[in-house]
């Protein structure tokens, strides 16, 4: 990047590397391209770029910065523009979308050499797209439309002078029209003020002012010649008529002068003088304030020129209508303003003049002959064509030398025509260049003379300089269209009468309003076909209350009504008139004006209103289902409805004149709301009600309702109205519905929805306080067991017992919530450190552990806990609920009834958990699984009794896992009842296959979760499998595990029954590890107990162990179940069971669990009737 001036210096100079855009090398090359074509724009362009909005601009944008420049360099455009943001956000925003965005003539005021000068520019906001179509930054360049938009305004201001003062009847009445306009527009003029001269001129009186008020010591009503020199030297003017004085110092002169809307006081003025029709001297002068915001420039002295000019213009249309200048001793029909006749009697002034002037010797005279080929000039005809001295000779090629090409052919033409017209006389107008390269337009008349034969012998005639009177000519014309067209263009209809209440114009708008056929005459042929009716529209108007009639008696009328019927010309209107005698300078009326509008739309609107205002009394009076009352301005209540007394309770007599604040609830009264509402309301105009509200005896209701503003003429606020409604019901109902969606209805804790609002809330409130949030879930240990075997009501109780023991150990400010099942959540905030949270996770652990007592029963249950802290291990809340959701389930893990806080080494361990059950999954479905068979002995014979199906993986993955954990796996992800199914149909043909191969006899025992029993097709799987198979149910087993029966419920009884009636054998696995209710086994069918081994692995030497396994076999001696001891591994330990009536036992002292082959050879090779153990 080069060049660039001083802008260009100082991005090359910043140190760049700690804002958004970073080191200056690092920059793209889009950014360094847009960089280097703003630099060598002549226009104001700025770039703004990246997410942070960082802003680059050129030296042509210094001025618009104004002060913030340089420290603005680099730094956020939103920021550096926040006052100008509300104007310019949403293009920028549209800009940065993707879609480019103007805005047109938006002001500023710059510092421009001593003025604080107003001007306008147009803004542009681009997108810029990085190479991979991204949008990167907003182009943002700057074109100034200043003169535009005053040339704009200047021309609107003129247009409405020309068309306001064009209705002037005097001179007087031109500037005060004019001072008006100047007023009310936007018009870059502080101030005017226009002054009138005397017949003498030796006094100056002011007639009109704008800007400034009339009578002080800057604006004296009146100054006389020579009588104070701080006056405006108004008298100066009259040596130069057509001038322009510029006036500076007004500060020194009168101080400073406060002008309406402008800040700073105008320290200059123009000076200009105004002209009387046919007056070579001033009448008048106009004073023009110049703003400190503006340079007195050609423009502006144009401006005050033009409204100088249009001063004249309506000041020559108001001469017109004065009474003199209408031709004496006119019929009445004539003597109505006739815009061509004004032209046509100003041209002929002008004709007259210059006929004084030729008499002056101002026309030259001039005749050629065609015999000697001589012309004979006046001087003065040679002085026309620009020659101080005559010359010597004078020639036809010296004529069309001077004429301008375009028009030579024309001339000659003309000149031919007339040598062959016997015609009195001729004339001709071109235009010439005189010697002196000035362009004129002369008038030629010419007589020619033929001799005897008809030829011509002589032509002569004059010439006169006409462009003055053509220049005035067009400026009349002008004039005249003007007028016209301000008559014309007026929305209001004109009617004019004389002295004798002839009527003499009738304006466009008059015509279409009475439906006239285009000419006075019309109305004056049908005046008897109108009726002129009161405002009632029935009673007649008097000829002598007419308002043209009463202004001809020398009253002025304003905003008198009435109404104009005519059946013929289908015309009922309802008309607002003002009528002003027009009068002579001797203060004769010698006419009248009529001005009038077409009022009926608004009368008709007006009655409307005072309907609808009936209406809506009878509305409010007769309505009780709402509250209807007035206020006044300070929020007392001045009205009271049938509706307001339902609902609020209290009689009118008893309410008008209280404030309103005595229905507001006192939490809403001590924090001002009443007056508050009141303050909205003015300021917007409306206030919504939707807010408790209190009734006379003190019951709150819930109102809904508006509170509206009233307006007096002057736009103040006069009283309020407001409307409320008892809507209590549907506010309950509301709330009752909120309340349903954001918690779960069994224990009212907030539900998934809620919870993950106050997660939201609270992590903006750690972000502010600069504090910690922690997220603890955790589910129930063994809930899913308790709640199908116990049923689901106990589960239900289960989880509001946990809900409330939940909500006793955390703060108020905490959140306890459940999302689903029996899974709680927990938010703790504004935390500290790390050990108030382990503290309340371990309170939470223990409370959960501790028994709940439902239905009489006593349920043990417990939690595994998971915790993730908000920043350290997420900084969303999906991210922290995962965390501590590896948390959790690495607390079940380790044992279940324990926490655990979130560590990275548990992403290792969910990758792992992940890739044991994709194995998992393959196996399953690939058949890498496979039987191992233990055998069981019986203790009289040694001979083998049965055996034991043990899994076993194939899998590369899972046989590195111990197979309780793949169990416990497959039972996390419910593939437990296919595995287990397989387990089962794999047994069966087994068995079948070996008692077709001739082997002895014998139970096979099959071990089953709570959820292959728990499903409910469990008995049909069962059934179908051993018919497929062909194995005898007196051949199979089922192993249980006693945690099972002791939670039993009634379903799981009825599946053991049917298995029990199926011929099938139950076995209760791991007899005796620690469940105490034994009736279990007098309520269900149990076939064998089997010693847990932690029980046999100390015999004999653990006497508690010894006795404890002498009960177990004399209890199920004593209910006829038989007893099968687990883990045998030594001589002492069979030796000792062989001495009590313990009937079978199994271990690695007879044999290990051995695949399918090693089984069958251990069948093979040994007869049912050989002892397998010696």
């Amino acid at each position: 990047m080069v060049g660039g001036g001083t802008t260009g210096e100082m991005i090359r100079s910043m140190d760049w590397g700690n804002s958004p855009l970073g080191p200056i090398e690092s920059w793209p090359l889009n950014l360094q391209s847009t960089i280097n074509l703003c630099l060598a724009s002549n226009l104001p362009m700025i770039i703004i770029w990246g997410p942070h909005c960082t802003q680059i601009y050129n030296d042509a944008y210094i001025p618009l910065c104004g002060a913030k420049h340089p420290a603005s360099m680099g730094q956020d455009f939103r920021r550096c523009w926040a006052s100008a943001w509300p104007v310019i956000g949403d293009a920028v925003n549209d800009a940065l979308a993707g879609q480019s965005q103007k805005l047109e003539n938006r002001r500023m005021f710059l510092d421009r050499g001593d003025n604080l000068e107003e001007a306008f520019f147009t803004y542009s906001f681009s997108p810029i797209w990085d190479q991979a179509g991204a949008i990167a930054g907003v182009f943002h360049p700057v074109m100034e439309t200043t003169g535009a938009v005053l040339a704009e305004r200047r021309m609107r201001l003129m247009h409405a002078i020309g068309s306001r003062s064009a209705r002037a009847q005097s001179m007087p009445d031109a500037l005060i029209l004019t001072a008006r306009v100047l007023s009310e527009c936007d018009s870059d003029i502080p101030f005017a003020l226009f002054y009138l001269f005397d017949a003498h001129r030796a006094r100056a009186t002011l007639v009109a002012a704008a800007g400034v008020p009339a009578g002080m010591s800057f604006s004296p009503k009146t100054i006389a010649r020579g009588a104070d020199a701080s006056a405006w030297p108004l008298f100066d003017i009259e040596s130069e008529p057509g001038s322009q004085v510029m006036l500076a110092g007004l500060e020194e002169r009168f101080g400073a002068i406060a002008c309406g809307p402008y800040p700073e006081p105008p320290k200059s003025a123009m000076m200009m003088p105004f002209m009387a029709p046919g007056s070579a001297f001033p009448a008048g002068v106009c004073i023009f304030g110049l703003s400190s915001r503006l340079p007195a420039d050609d423009a502006w002295r144009g401006l005050c020129g033009q409204i100088a000019a249009t001063v004249d213009l309506a000041i020559a249309g108001a001469h017109a209508r004065d009474p003199e200048t209408r031709s004496n001793g006119a019929d009445a029909s004539s003597r109505h303003i006739d815009v061509e006749k004004l032209v046509q009697q100003t041209f002929t002034q002008n004709e007259q003049r210059q006929r004084c002037s030729m008499e002056a010797g101002e026309i030259g005279a001039w005749d050629m002959d065609f015999v000697t080929r001589h012309i004979w000039r006046s001087p003065i005809h040679d002085h026309i064509f620009g020659y101080r001295e005559p010359l010597h000779e004078w020639t036809q090629e010296i004529f069309f030398k001077h004429v301008l090409p375009e028009d030579r052919e024309r001339v000659d033409k003309q000149f031919r025509a007339a040598l062959k017209s016997v015609a009195p006389g001729h004339k001709i107008e071109c235009r010439i260049h005189d010697a002196n390269g000035m362009q004129k337009w002369i008038e030629i008349h010419s007589q020619v003379k033929f001799d005897g034969y008809g030829n011509p012998e002589r032509i002569f005639g004059t010439i006169k300089d006409v462009t003055e009177q053509l220049n005035l000519k067009n400026s009349l014309q002008r004039q005249t269209d003007i007028l016209q067209m301000i008559l014309n263009g007026m929305s209001e209809g004109v009617v004019v009468c004389d002295a004798d209440a002839k009527l003499i114009l009738v304006n466009k708008s008059a015509e279409q309003m009475l439906n006239l056929d285009g000419s006075v005459f019309g109305l004056l042929d049908s005046a008897g076909a109108y009726e002129w009716l009161q405002p009632d529209g029935n009673t007649p108007c008097t000829y002598e209350n007419r308002p043209l009639v009463r202004a001809l008696r020398g009253e002025k009328i304003a905003d008198f009504e009435m109404v104009v019927r005519c059946q013929e010309r289908k015309v009922y209107i309802a008309i607002n008139c003002s009528s002003t005698p027009l009068k002579d300078v001797d203060g004769n009326t010698i006419g009248a004006v009529k001005v009038f509008r077409d009022v009926t739309a608004s009368k008709n609107a007006l009655q409307d209103l005072r309907n609808a205002e009936q209406h809506f009394k009878l509305l409010v009076e007769g309505t009780t289902d709402y509250a209807i009352f007035m206020l006044d301005a300070n929020g007392h209540i001045v009205s009271w409805n049938p509706g307001a007394q339902r609902i609020l309770g209290y009689e009118e007599g008893e309410v008008v004149g209280k404030h309103v604040s005595i229905f507001y609830t006192p939490e809403d009264i001590a924090r001002g709301e009443p007056q508050r509402k009141l303050v909205q309301t003015i300021t917007e105009g409306r206030a919504e009600e939707d807010s408790w509200r209190v009734r006379k005896d003190g019951q709150r209701f819930w109102s809904t309702g508006v509170l509206d503003a009233l307006h007096d003429e002057a736009g103040g606020v006069r009283g309020f109205v407001e409307i409320m409604r008892d809507n209590t019901e549907r506010r309950l109902a509301e709330e009752n519905t909120y309340f349903l969606a954001n918690h779960d209805p069994l224990t009212n804790l907030p539900n998934r929805a809620r919870f993950m609002e106050r997660l939201h809330e609270a992590l903006l409130n750690a972000d502010r306080d600069d504090t910690q949030v922690a997220v603890l879930l955790l589910d129930l240990d063994r809930f899913k067991l308790i709640n199908d075997t116990m049923g689901h009501h106990v589960g239900d109780l289960l989880l509001k017992k946990v809900a409330m023991r939940l909500s006793k150990c955390v703060r108020e400010t905490d959140t306890v919530a459940r999302l689903g099942g029996d899974e709680f959540v927990v938010i703790l905030t504004r935390l500290k450190d790390l050990g108030a949270i382990e503290s309340l996770a371990g309170k939470i652990v223990q409370e959960m552990s501790r028994p709940y007592h439902i239905n009489r029963q006593e349920v043990r249950s417990g939690t595994s806990l998971g915790v993730a802290l908000y920043r350290k291990d997420g900084h969303d809340a999906g991210e922290l609920l995962q965390k501590a959701d590896l948390a959790m389930y690495r607390a079940k893990s380790a044992g279940r009834n324990r926490y655990r806080v979130f560590a990275p080494s548990m992403l290792t361990e969910m990758r792992i958990r992940s890739e044991q059950e994709n194995s998992l999954r393959h196996a399953l479905e690939h058949q890498e699984f496979e039987l191992y068979y233990q055998p069981q002995i019986d203790l009289n014979t040694l001979y083998l009794s049965g055996a034991e199906v043990l899994l076993r993986s194939r899998n590369r993955v899972l046989q590195g896992i111990p197979i309780s954990k793949v169990i416990a796996l497959a039972e996390e992800t419910g593939l437990i009842i296919p595995l287990g199914e397989w387990v089962l149909q794999t047994t069966c043909r087994q068995m079948k296959n070996w008692q077709k191969m001739g082997l002895p006899e014998f139970k096979i025992a099959v071990n089953f979760s709570p959820a292959h029993l728990l499903a409910s097709n469990f008995m049909d799987t069962v059934e179908r499998v051993l018919s497929e198979t062909g194995l005898d149910a007196k051949y199979l087993e089922i192993e249980v595990t006693e945690g099972l029966l002791v939670a039993a419920s009634e379903a799981n009884n009825q599946v053991m029954t049917a298995l029990k009636e199926l011929g099938v054998s139950i076995s209760v696995d791991d007899f005796g590890t620690g469940y105490s209710a034994l009736s279990y086994l007098k309520n269900f069918p149990v076939d064998v107990l089997k010693i847990d081994e932690s029980l046999v692995r100390n015999l004999p030497a653990d006497q508690d162990d010894v006795a404890i396994v002498s009960a177990i076999i004399r209890l199920a001696q004593d209910l006829n179940i038989k007893v099968v001891a687990e883990g045998v591994e030594t001589v002492d330990q069979l030796a000792h069971l062989k001495t009590t009536d313990c009937n079978t036992a199994q271990g690695y002292l007879f044999s290990p669990a051995v695949k399918i082959d090693k089984f069958e050879t251990l069948l093979h090779g040994r007869k049912w009737s050989t002892p397998i153990f010696h």
